[in-house]
């Protein structure tokens, strides 16, 4: 297993100071499946203290120093590095109240979530496996380390981050790591809201992740609003087809609540955020439209809905006529906008109109543009607006 040279530096050097070290965690697992690790985590017998005595040299910074953990930051790039330890109780489903630290790897692993998880691996020692991670991850199932039901008790965020970890990754999990998820998913309603969409939002991006929302419904029912069982199931399918993670969560959404309401409401329950709710919402004030079939029809469309709401309707539904509508609309930098209008409020105001009138004889203008009734020519359009003018119109 090849590990970053950052990394791999961090390990020798703590090793020649005489602490053993590893990197742990997810890198290892992400490495052994020859994907490149978002961030690499690395453990160590050495106390917090003693780390960052052996990087005196070097940023550190004590991120969370009472849970045993400094960053070391190498050439902008940070790395955290924890003392092995064992965790005292969750008192709160989430949080140990404290930590122990120990002298030893095999203590550090036990406290772990999942098998895959729970590996570490340093150049000097090669990969320590105490609970069959390896044979789990070639086998493509998801196991707690120790009793699954205790682990789900102490941070019930492993739940919903073990479903993400099968949906991904295209896992199975484990029948008793499965039936203890079941039997303490009520202990998510402890959770907050941020924690459990950061999750649900990558689980929604996985290739797994209708089967996941369909055998799990249960789980996913004690965090999320009332729902029909019906439109579950219909929003997992809706999710699974469309072909960007952005998209993935917006045809969740606007399958599962028939009302823009009650999208509105949901997302806001599960603390998402503003822009997300903006996009999700103005697809779902659309979603039962039929997509427009000719070009002035999308133009309109495009004005009044946006680019962004009309162009990922149309990759939703797959459809091919409607995305070549908005192309040949973007390729021929079509008017469908008052940014791209001939003529703006000042050239009205000219005409001796002022106030609420002047939005409404520009939208007039706009439309007449994209009707083809005028060119898109400051002069015709000054024309057009003045005979609008003479006749009454205004």
């Amino acid at each position: 297993m090849r590990i970053s040279d950052k990394a791999a530096f961090i390990i020798e050097r703590l090793e020649n100071a005489g602490y053993e070290a590893y990197a742990v965690g997810g890198c290892v697992r992400d490495s052994l499946l020859g994907k490149e690790p978002y961030d690499w985590d690395i453990c160590t017998k050495a106390l917090p203290d003693e780390t960052k005595s052996v990087f005196a040299d070097l940023n550190v910074i004590e991120t969370g120093i009472k849970h045993g953990t400094v960053t070391i930051i190498i050439e902008h790039e940070p790395f955290e590095v924890t003392t092995f330890r064992v965790d005292g109780d969750y008192l709160d489903n989430r949080r140990p109240e404290s930590v122990k630290f120990v002298r030893n790897i095999e203590e550090d692993l036990s406290r772990r979530d999942f098998t895959v998880n729970a590996m570490a691996y340093s150049p000097a020692r090669g990969l320590i496996d105490l609970f069959g991670g390896m044979n789990d991850l070639m086998a493509g199932r998801i196991v707690c380390v120790g009793d699954a039901k205790t682990r789900f008790c102490e941070d019930a965020l492993r739940i919903i981050r073990g479903l993400r970890f099968a949906s991904v990754y295209g896992y199975e999990i484990e029948e008793n790591t499965a039936r203890a998820m079941t039997e303490t998913c009520e202990l998510l309603k402890n959770i907050a809201a941020e924690r459990i969409n950061t999750e649900f939002t990558k689980l929604l991006e996985g290739k797994n992740c209708k089967k996941i929302l369909t055998d799990f419904t249960e789980i996913f029912s004690c965090f999320f609003p009332a729902f029909s069982t019906e439109n579950w199931l219909f929003a997992a399918d809706a999710a699974e087809e469309a072909c960007e993670p952005k998209l993935r969560l917006a045809a969740f959404f606007c399958t599962l609540f028939p009302a823009e309401t009650e999208v509105r409401n949901a997302l806001h329950l599960l603390k998402y955020d503003n822009a997300a709710i903006k996009f999700i919402c103005s697809l779902s004030s659309v979603w039962k439209d039929a997509l427009p079939g000719n070009i002035n029809d999308m133009r309109k469309a495009l004005f009044c809905t946006g680019y962004e709401t009309m162009s990922s309707l149309a990759k939703i539904r797959k459809d091919a006529k409607a995305q070549k509508l908005i192309d040949e609309i973007t390729e021929k930098n079509l008017c469908c906008g008052f940014e791209t209008l001939a003529v703006g409020g000042h050239d009205i105001k000219k005409l001796g109109v002022q106030g609420k009138q002047i939005g409404k004889i520009l939208e007039t203008l706009l439309f007449a543009v994209m009707e083809d009734k005028t060119p898109n020519n400051k002069e015709e359009l000054i024309k057009y607006a003045e005979n609008l003018m003479e006749g009454g119109n205004f």
